[in-house]
């Protein structure tokens, strides 16, 4: 699967989770060329793709559709990915720490069960969290407030591989020290 499409599949409920605990403040998914809504604002981005955990693990199995004795193998196992949080606070306005509090409360509400409830029926796991950094930036003749801290999530990842059906098969060899010339499999 490739980055772009396993992105499309995990931001959404963490844009929920931020759309529940804060419902007025915009959020966007941080590109170089997006629009930025007017601040405060929050912006998240994958900073780190899929990784593997460990060893994937198999399972084999025989199917009977659509082909009748086709095997297929369930290939799957942890992955991890980074989701940097990043909230944009208003220049203008004379609070300045006003974006690393909506960082703590962000962090905070990882701890509460039912928004991490939300994020696990959506397959994902809370696995660390990063401290908040005041990442402030000059802005014209002031500072933008910016602040950032970064999720480590788990993710399940699942595939399968089809490796289709053996139809016909010719085979030449001994048989109790005897050469056979050509013998047969009966068929089903």
């Amino acid at each position: 699967m490739s980055s772009v499409k396993v992105e499309e599949a995990i931001t959404p409920p963490i844009l929920a989770w931020l759309k529940k605990e804060f419902p007025d403040v915009p959020r966007i998914i941080e590109r170089p060329n997006v629009p930025r809504p007017k601040t405060p604002y929050f912006a998240i981005f994958m900073t780190t793709p899929l990784t593997k955990v460990g060893m994937s693990d198999s399972v084999e199995f025989i199917s009977s559709l659509p082909v009748p004795g086709a095997t297929s193998y369930n290939i799957g196992g942890q992955r991890q990915f980074t989701m940097a949080i990043r909230c944009y606070g208003n220049p203008e306005d004379k609070q300045y720490y006003d974006a690393q509090n909506k960082l703590v409360q962000l962090q905070d509400s990882l701890e509460d069960e039912v928004r991490r409830v939300d994020l696990t029926s959506a397959g994902l796991s809370v696995w660390f969290s990063t401290d908040i950094l005041d990442i402030a930036e000059l802005l014209e003749t002031g500072f933008e407030p910016r602040a950032q801290f970064d999720i480590i999530f788990g993710i399940a990842s699942n595939r399968a591989a089809d490796l289709g059906a053996i139809e016909k098969t010719e085979i030449t060899g001994t048989y109790d020290g005897q050469e056979e010339p050509e013998f047969s499999v009966p068929e089903d």
